[in-house]
């Protein structure tokens, strides 16, 4: 991880021992050790949490997929899927159908606008 040998432990283990001597040398320690234990139990509590919200996270997913698959979902879906299996889709567009019944396009004048109707039939 930190890609030290043990050379460099030992050299470590050396300087420290200089540097605080003797006696404050177990108190280090101690601390160290103290401090270690409780990076250990943060990073333990910290993975549980993700464990949990993980599996919250999938019991949810779980919840909604089984809500989906209620009865009456289930016999649309099958019902939808025998009339698309039964009926062929529709070739043609609905929209030329609607102008043949209606014979014709839009543009054509049926008498529906009432402007200047008053000026061609005499009345005022």
């Amino acid at each position: 991880m930190f890609d030290i040998g043990w050379t460099e432990i030992l050299m470590l283990a050396v300087l420290t021992l200089l540097v605080m001597g003797p006696r404050e040398l177990p108190v280090l320690l101690r601390n160290l050790g103290r401090f270690t234990g409780r990076m250990r139990d943060f990073a333990g509590q910290f993975k549980s949490a993700l464990m949990d919200m993980e599996q919250q996270a999938d019991l949810k997913e779980i919840s909604s997929t089984v809500k989906n698959l209620s009865p009456d979902r289930i016999k649309d879906n099958i019902n939808r899927k025998i009339e698309d299996t039964i009926r062929p889709p529709d070739l043609f567009d609905d929209s030329d159908e609607d102008t043949q019944k209606t014979g014709g396009t839009d543009d054509d004048n049926t008498g529906d606008d009432k402007t200047g109707d008053d000026k061609e039939t005499g009345t005022s």
